[in-house]
């Protein structure tokens, strides 16, 4: 009868999950290594072998031993231990302990046992009954259970992965982020206590907004998750996968302290050049990545910014997008330094842009009908054209091209056509490259008299001429005259009047018939024009593309020869015509003759 009085438990029903027994006999060894504990009279409670110890048992013969000895000593029958209730079936007659010594000891009074009582930011301490990639789920009392997921794991302890750093059965202590609906969402960095912070970081993740162009430091950037490319509808293409790195508000242009935002870098933002069987298939990309790309490691490089988080048009928020290409990063860094060398543009859709202006992006579409698509920042996009070239250009390069056509009143963001460049030589004549064979190189400066030069071809816009100076002959060289530098002082002008309800010239006919007033009125297939002079040239594939201009009537040759005669003695030639491709050269006040096309 005194040992009915002093027992434990008088039932099943009087045991509570997360109460703490002291000093319970234990009656007998089970066979799967766990023991039997009497908590009363005829009240039993096993404790699995996962539970004598803190630390789930690690591989070994010398620690397999060693665990061996320690538990045939202090777990023998009728040795008395201090264990505490897992969890418990009344019905069933079945109690689970723990006779982990942690576990017993800490949380005496303010255990978790139920969901409804859980606070945001409380710490306990639980055992992990699972680990996989995703991460560690962590069990306390009465089957109450949640999870530190692999990207919380990552962001704030710098875990790699979760398998190799913890085990099922280790005691670990954790913070509650949130419960919601049976839900328990776990943190293993308990040195955060005011969730509140945590929460405000949360909302910042979703809100915040990078400019594009904005250039990230190295080492700012922390690993959290990595995704896998994903097959497209085909089931041949895919959509490269990502990694979602976490950036500290210290190294960003926003107000708030303590926080943090996400981005991802897709896996074809990672190199300037990949390889072709890099990107054969999803899994060779993935592989990749992941060799470069490893979960808890901050990235040692600079990054830039090259998607927002908003196109500007739809207003749907998403996460930003950052790239690691090299070529890129350093253009943005000395567009940021105010480097004035810096001839290339990253074009957003909300930049100015201009025919002739020298752009970089990369390849992120081959389309065999109809060529390169090269996206810029914030999803802007040209298209290099199959017929210059545009296949030629591997799928997720770093390209540097020239724009060459432009469309800006086709909606919100212009339609571009694009030419490949080799470098920034080529857009600007620098040295050129004898791609022709036998024939040889062909040198004309601006500023030079190319002497005479007969009409191949004449349209509204320009006329074809080929170089008749035997110095010409035989070289990688092509010239043309744009209408606006056939203008001389015998050129008719067109008076001006006003317009009539009468007159339609808005028609396709009307702007490409060439008038009496046209400078090319008088001109015809055959005709051969002198003292011609170049004003712009261009290298393109080894061959000299010249612009030129006719200053004076010189049809005539007797007209030129005496024209030139006179400018020798009396300097009359004046300046040398700008031809202007592009509108930054041009300035207000700037006197200006054109054609109305």
């Amino acid at each position: 009868a005194d040992s009915i009085v002093a027992s434990a438990a008088l039932s099943y029903s009087d045991l509570s999950p997360g109460a703490k027994y002291v000093s319970m006999p234990i009656i007998r060894s089970m066979d799967g290594g766990g023991i039997l504990v009497e908590l009363g009279h005829g009240v039993r409670g096993l404790v699995p072998a996962t539970h004598l110890f803190d630390k789930a048992q690690t591989s070994g013969k010398s620690a397999s031993s060693y665990r061996s000895k320690i538990r045939s000593e202090k777990f023998r029958v009728g040795n008395k231990i201090d264990v505490r209730c897992l969890q418990v079936d009344v019905e069933a007659r079945r109690a689970i302990l723990t006779a982990k010594k942690t576990l017993v000891q800490s949380d005496p009074d303010d255990p978790i046992t139920n969901y409804a009582d859980i606070e945001a930011g409380k710490v306990a301490t639980g055992f992990i009954s699972r680990v996989d990639k995703t991460g560690v789920t962590i069990t306390f009392y009465n089957n109450v259970y949640g999870k530190a997921t692999s990207r919380t794991l990552a962001e704030e302890l710098g875990v790699e992965d979760p398998t190799t750093n913890y085990h099922v059965g280790d005691v670990v202590r954790a913070r509650v982020v949130s419960c919601r609906d049976y839900r328990l969402d776990l943190s293993l960095n308990i040195s955060i206590s005011d969730h509140s912070d945590q929460d405000r970081s949360r909302k910042a993740k979703s809100g915040a907004r990078l400019d594009p162009g904005f250039v990230l430091p190295s080492k700012c950037m922390k690993i959290v998750q990595l995704f896998d490319s994903r097959l497209r509808n085909d089931g041949v293409s895919f959509i490269p996968g990502y990694a979602v790195v976490t950036i500290k508000a210290k190294h960003l242009s926003i107000p708030e302290n303590g926080q943090s935002i996400d981005c991802k870098i897709p896996f074809d933002q990672i190199l300037d050049t990949y390889d072709a069987g890099a990107i054969s298939s999803a899994q060779n990309l993935d592989k990749m990545a992941r060799r470069v790309l490893k979960v808890g490691k901050k990235i040692n490089q600079p990054a830039i910014v090259i998607f927002s988080g908003s196109d500007g048009s739809s207003g749907r928020a998403a996460m930003p997008i950052i790239s690691l290409r090299p070529a890129i990063v350093k253009t943005a860094t000395g567009i940021a330094s105010g480097d004035d060398s810096t001839k290339i543009t990253l074009p957003t859709p909300e930049t100015s842009l201009y025919q002739g202006a020298i752009v970089q992006g990369y390849c992120t579409r081959l389309d065999p009908r109809y060529g390169a698509f090269v996206r810029f920042l914030n999803g802007l996009t040209g298209l290099v054209p199959k017929l210059k070239g545009g296949l030629e250009v591997a799928l997720y390069d770093t390209v540097l091209c020239k724009i060459s056509a432009l469309d800006v009143t086709s909606g919100s963001r212009p339609k571009i056509l694009l030419k490949k460049l080799n470098s920034i030589e080529d857009a600007v004549g620098g040295k050129r490259k004898n791609n022709g064979g036998d024939r040889k190189e062909v040198d004309i400066k601006v500023g030079d008299i190319v002497g005479d030069v007969r009409v191949e071809d004449v349209n509204f816009a320009r006329a074809t001429v080929s170089l008749l100076d035997d110095k010409y002959k035989g070289g990688r060289v092509r010239a043309r005259i744009h209408f606006t530098m056939a203008v001389h002082p015998g050129t008719v002008r067109m008076p001006l009047k006003k317009p009539s309800d009468d007159e339609d010239d808005g028609t396709d006919a009307a702007k490409a018939k060439i008038s009496g007033y046209h400078p090319f009125h008088n001109w015809a297939v055959g005709d051969i024009l002198h003292h011609v002079k170049c004003v712009a040239i261009e290298i393109r594939d080894g061959t000299l593309y010249t612009e030129l201009v006719v200053s004076r009537d010189f049809k005539s040759k007797a007209k030129a020869d005496k024209s030139r005669k006179e400018a020798a003695i009396s300097s009359e030639d004046g300046p040398l015509p700008i031809f202007v491709e592009e509108s930054s050269r041009l300035a207000a006040g700037t006197a200006i003759a054109g054609v109305i096309t």
